[in-house]
C-alpha cells in the first residue's frame, strides 16, 4: 500500500492528537501530502511528522478560520483529495442539566463544524471529479445514551447528513 497516495493531499481535522494523529500519520505512511488542522498544536503536531506536512490552526466553528485552513492546503499542495472530519468534543449531560448556551457548543463543534468543513472542501472535490470524506462520529450517533443528550444529537445529525450527502458525492465522483 505504500505510495499508493503519492501526490494525494489530506486534510484531517483534529489532527494533532488522538486517533486524528494516527489518520494523518497512517495516511503519510501510504504518501499523502499531511495537513492537520486543529485548535491547538496543529503546527507541533505536523513538524512531527518528519515529511511533507502542513500544520494550519483551525477552529471548525468559525467560517473564516475553515477558509484559511482550505486556502492554505490548496496553496502550499494545489488539491485536497480526502478529508478526513475528526475533530469533535464530548459533553456529558441530561437534557434538563444541558443549558441552551451548551447544546449549542455541542452541535457547533460535533455537526456545524462538520457541515463547514464539508461545505469549504466540496466545490473543490467536486472541480476535481474525485476525493474522498470520511467523518469520524461515534456510536452516539448510532444508539442514543442516557445522560449524553446533546453530544448524541449532534452525532445522530452528523450520521444523518453523511448519509444522506454519500449518494451525491459518489455520483460526482
Amino acid at each position: 500500500m505504500e505510495g499508493r497516495l503519492k501526490g494525494r493531499t489530506a486534510v484531517i481535522t483534529g489532527g494533532a492528537m488522538g486517533l486524528g494523529n494516527a489518520f494523518a500519520r497512517r495516511l503519510a505512511s501510504e504518501g499523502a501530502n499531511i495537513v492537520i488542522a486543529d485548535l491547538k498544536n496543529a503546527e507541533s503536531a505536523a513538524a512531527a511528522m518528519g515529511k511533507e506536512c502542513l500544520g494550519v490552526t483551525t477552529d471548525i466553528c468559525d467560517e473564516k478560520s475553515v477558509a484559511a485552513l482550505v486556502t492554505r492546503a490548496r496553496e502550499r499542495f494545489g488539491r485536497i483529495d480526502v478529508l478526513v472530519n475528526n475533530a469533535g468534543s464530548g459533553f456529558l449531560g441530561t437534557m434538563e442539566e444541558t443549558t441552551f448556551e451548551q447544546l449549542t457548543q455541542v452541535m457547533d463543534v460535533n455537526f456545524y463544524g462538520v457541515w463547514r468543513v464539508i461545505d469549504a472542501v466540496f466545490p473543490h472535490m467536486r472541480k476535481a471529479g474525485s476525493g474522498r470524506i470520511i467523518t469520524n462520529t461515534s456510536i452516539g450517533g448510532l444508539i442514543g445514551q442516557p445522560f449524553n443528550d446533546a453530544y448524541c444529537a449532534a452525532k445522530f445529525a452528523c450520521e444523518g447528513f453523511m448519509e444522506s450527502l454519500a449518494p451525491v458525492a459518489k455520483r460526482l465522483g
